[in-house]
C-alpha cells in the first residue's frame, strides 16, 4: 500500500493566526499511483475557544469510511481515541471540515492548555495510518512574549492583571491538617476576607523551602470566589498527588493570576504512617547479613507490550473456558480462549496481525469493553467506540514459539491482571510506584534523554518515592537496560524506531533519571554479564519496533529481544543458578480476554484491566507450572521489598500492601525459604 503524507503547517504570530496551505500524499487505494492533494487550513481567530477549518482536494476519489483525525503529538493510535474526528466523504475528490462538525466525538476548539497536534489520516474506519501532518503548535495570542515555561509547572497562559484587581496585600490563609497519612491525598480549604479570586489563581503544594517554580500540584480555583476547598485527589493537570513514605513537611500556597505572586500560604504538615497499619520503617541489611532472604540473588524484569492473556496463551492452554482448574502442571491446568465470541471465531494473531492492527487500548475504551467485569463489548457492534472483531485474537502456535516453550519449562500465571484499564505510560509507572501517577499516556518526562519528541508542555517530573529509591537507600544495586538509550536521540529521532524515555517510569523522577549508574543501553547488559557486574534488581525495554506493540512491532522480535536475554543469563556459569527472570507486558493493549478482573483497587480507585501474560524463568522456578493465584505489577515491588529490604514488605505504602507476592511460582526447596503468596 502506498504510503500517504499530510504535511499542514500552522504558523502563530504574536496577535493573529496565520493560513497554511502544504501538500499531502493519499493513497488511492485503487492504484498505484500516489495522488497529491492540497490541504488548507485556516484558523481564522486568536480567540480561546475557536474552531480549526480546513479543505482537501486529490485527483483520485476517496474510499469508504476513510477519516482525519486530530491527535497530540507522541500519541500513539489506539493508545488513545483521537481528539477529534470525522469521515471524509466517500467517492469525491474534494471536501472541507470544521472541527466544531464532527462524527460521533466532540466538537474541538483551540484550548487553554495549548499543546502540539497533528492530523492524521486513515483508511477505511481503520487504525492504519496513511499519513501524518507536521506538528503544530496552539497557543493564545498573547500580548507579550510568554516566558518558557519551567519543566514543572501547569501551562500557563500570559495574562494581563485585570484592570479591576484588587491590590495585593489582600492575604489569603489555608486550613489543612497538621499531619497526613503516607499514602492520603490532602485536604484543606483556602479563604481570602477582602479579595475575589481573579482568573487563573491558582494554589500549589510545595515542599518546605522549595521554589515557587517546583511545585509538587496544583490546582486553579474558581474565579470570583472568596473561598474554597481542594484535594490533592484531582489537579488542573490530571496529576494526583500522594503523601509519599518518605519526605516533607510540605505546605500550600496561593498565587494569583497564572503567576508567581504570592498571596499567602498554609502552616506545614508532617507525614505520618497510615493510622489503619502499623508503621513501616525502611531497614536495610546489615553488613553480616544475608544480602537476601532467598537464593535469588538477581531478577530480571523484561516489560514487553500491549496484550492480553487469551492473546497469548489462549491455544496453549487447553482447560476450557470458565473451567477454573484447580490442577498446576502442564496446559491442561489453565484455560484456553473461548472457541468464539458473540458468534465469531478468534483472529489468528500472527506477525503480519499484529504489524495491521492496533486495538483502542486507552482507559475509555478498555473501561467501555470490560463492561463491568462483563468482558462483553469488545467485538463489531456492541457499543464501543474499540469494539471490533480483531480484538479478538489468539497467537499462532508457531508465532510464539518462544513464549510457549517457556511455558513448559518454566511457570506462567493465569490471574496476572493489568494494574488499571488504561494505556502504556499509565500501567509503567505501577513498576515503580505501586499506583496510580498520571492517566494513559499523558506525559512525558522532563529534561530526560529520549523526551527531546514531546512537547514542553506536556513533560513532568514527580517526586514521590519509588521502589528504586529504597534500593538506593539501601546500597542495593539495580539498573534499566534500554535498547538505543546510547543514541541520545534528537527531536526528529522519535518513537517507535528511536528510544522514548515515556516508555521508562523510573524517568519521570530526577532523583535517578539518566543516573548512568543506573540508565544503561541495552548492550551494556552482555558486557556487565561477562564482567560479573549484574546488578541484582534489572529492567529491560526495546524499541517500539521490537516490544511488541500492534501496529509498529511483529511479535517474533519481541521475543527475539527477551530471549537475548534470556539465553546470556542461562548460560552464565556466574548468574544461571542464582537469577529470576519474568517477562509480562505492560497492559493487554484492548485484545479480549475471557477471564473478569478484579474488584477496583482499594488503594488508588481505579478499575484492573484485564489478564496479562506472566512468565517466571530460572532454576528456582517450578517447572511446566501453572499459578492460580492473583498477581499484578505490583507484586514484583512487594517481591524485591521481601527479597532485598529488611523491614518487611508494603514500604511504599501503595499496592505493594495489598497485592499477592509471587512465592506461588518458586520452588521452596530450591528457594530455600517458602516465599509467601500472600
Amino acid at each position: 500500500m502506498q504510503s500517504l503524507v499530510i504535511i499542514a503547517c500552522f504558523l502563530l504570530f504574536s496577535s493573529a493566526w496565520s493560513t497554511a496551505v502544504d501538500k499531502l500524499v493519499v493513497d488511492n487505494h485503487d492504484v498505484t499511483s500516489a495522488t497529491t492533494v492540497t490541504l488548507s487550513v485556516t484558523l481564522s481567530t486568536t480567540t480561546i475557544g475557536s474552531y480549526v477549518s480546513g479543505t482537501w482536494t486529490a485527483s483520485a476519489k476517496s474510499s469508504s469510511l476513510d477519516w482525519i483525525g486530530l491527535y497530540r503529538v507522541n500519541d500513539i493510535v489506539g493508545d488513545v481515541d483521537a481528539t477529534w474526528w470525522v469521515y471524509v466523504s466517500t467517492g469525491v475528490t474534494s471536501g472541507s471540515f470544521v472541527t466544531s462538525t464532527t462524527t460521533s466525538h466532540a466538537a474541538w476548539k483551540v484550548p487553554l492548555t495549548g499543546g502540539s497536534y497533528i492530523f492524521k489520516y486513515f483508511c477505511c474506519d481503520g487504525f492504519t495510518v496513511y499519513g501524518q501532518s507536521k506538528s503544530f503548535t496552539v497557543l493564545p495570542s498573547p500580548t507579550k512574549a510568554p516566558a518558557k515555561i519551567p519543566t514543572k509547572s501547569p501551562v500557563k497562559i500570559p495574562t494581563k492583571r485585570p484592570a479591576t484587581m484588587a491590590p495585593f496585600q489582600s492575604a489569603v490563609t489555608f486550613t489543612v491538617p497538621a499531619t497526613v497519612s503516607t499514602g492520603a491525598w490532602v485536604a484543606g480549604t483556602w479563604e481570602s476576607s477582602s479579595r475575589l479570586a481573579q482568573q487563573y489563581d491558582w494554589v500549589g503544594l510545595y515542599t518546605v523551602g522549595d521554589s515557587s517554580g517546583s511545585y509538587l500540584w496544583f490546582l486553579y480555583v474558581s474565579s470570583g470566589s472568596s473561598s474554597g476547598s481542594f484535594t490533592t485527589r484531582s489537579s488542573t493537570d490530571g496529576a494526583a498527588w500522594t503523601v509519599p513514605a518518605y519526605g516533607g513537611p510540605y505546605e500550600f500556597r496561593y498565587f494569583c493570576c497564572d503567576g508567581y505572586t504570592l498571596l499567602g500560604k498554609s502552616k506545614s504538615f508532617s507525614v505520618l504512617p497510615s493510622p489503619t497499619t502499623a508503621p513501616v520503617v525502611l531497614r536495610c541489611r546489615g553488613p553480616s547479613s544475608p544480602t537476601t532472604t532467598t537464593k535469588i540473588k538477581h531478577l530480571i524484569v523484561i516489560i514487553s507490550e500491549n496484550h492480553s492473556f487469551d492473546a497469548y496463551f489462549g491455544g496453549y492452554c487447553k482447560a476450557t473456558a470458565g473451567s477454573s482448574p484447580t490442577c498446576n502442571y502442564g496446559p491442561t491446568c489453565c484455560e484456553g480462549a473461548p472457541s468464539t465470541v458473540n458468534g465469531k471465531s478468534p483472529a489468528v494473531l500472527t506477525n503480519a496481525e499484529n504489524l495491521a492492527f492496533n486495538p483502542c487500548h486507552d482507559m475509555a475504551c478498555q473501561l467501555c469493553m470490560i463492561n463491568g467485569g462483563l468482558m462483553n463489548k469488545y467485538m463489531s457492534g456492541q457499543g464501543c467506540s474499540g469494539s471490533n472483531d480483531r480484538n479478538f485474537a489468539v497467537g499462532a502456535a508457531g508465532v510464539m514459539a518462544t513464549y510457549h516453550s517457556y511455558a513448559r519449562k518454566y511457570a506462567i500465571a493465569d490471574r496476572f491482571f493489568q494494574s488499571a484499564a488504561g494505556a502504556s505510560s499509565m500501567n509503567d509507572m505501577y513498576f515503580a510506584r505501586g499506583r496510580h501517577v498520571f492517566t494513559d499516556n499523558m506525559y512525558g518526562p522532563a529534561n530526560t534523554i529520549g523526551s527531546k519528541c514531546w512537547s514542553e508542555a506536556d513533560l513532568r517530573s514527580f517526586y514521590d518515592t519509588t521502589i528504586v529509591d529504597l534500593l538506593v537507600k539501601c546500597n542495593v544495586d539495580w539498573s534499566v537496560y534500554i535498547e538505543g538509550y546510547s543514541v541520545n536521540p534528537t527531536s526528529s529521532q522519535c518513537y517507535p524506531n528511536y528510544y522514548d524515555s515515556s516508555d521508562i517510569p523510573f524517568a519521570y523522577y530526577p532523583s535517578v533519571a539518566d543516573n548512568p549508574k543506573y540508565f544503561k543501553d541495552y548492550t551494556k547488559f552482555f558486557t556487565d554479564v561477562d564482567n560479573g557486574v549484574l546488578p541484582s534488581v534489572s529492567y529491560f525495554k526495546a524499541l517500539g519496533i521490537h516490544s511488541e506493540h500492534p501496529g509498529i512491532s511483529t511479535i517474533t522480535s519481541g521475543q527475539t529481544f527477551a530471549d537475548s536475554i534470556v539465553q546470556k543469563i542461562l548460560k552464565s556459569k556466574l548468574y544461571s543458578n542464582d537469577t529470576l527472570i519474568v517477562i509480562l507486558p505492560d497492559e493487554s493493549g484492548g485484545y479480549y480476554d475471557h477471564v473478569s478482573p478484579p474488584a477496583t483497587s482499594t488503594i488508588d480507585n481505579f478499575a484492573y484491566g484485564p489478564r496479562t501474560p506472566f512468565i517466571a524463568i530460572g532454576n528456582m522456578v517450578k517447572k511446566n507450572y501453572i499459578s492460580h493465584v492473583q498477581m499484578e505489577v505490583s507484586s514484583l515491588i512487594k517481591f524485591i521489598e521481601y527479597n532485598w529490604l529488611a523491614g518487611g514488605t508494603g514500604q511504599l505504602q501503595t499496592r505493594d500492601s495489598t497485592a499477592k507476592n509471587i512465592g506461588d511460582l518458586l520452588d521452596p526447596v530450591l528457594t530455600g525459604v517458602t516465599v509467601p503468596s500472600t
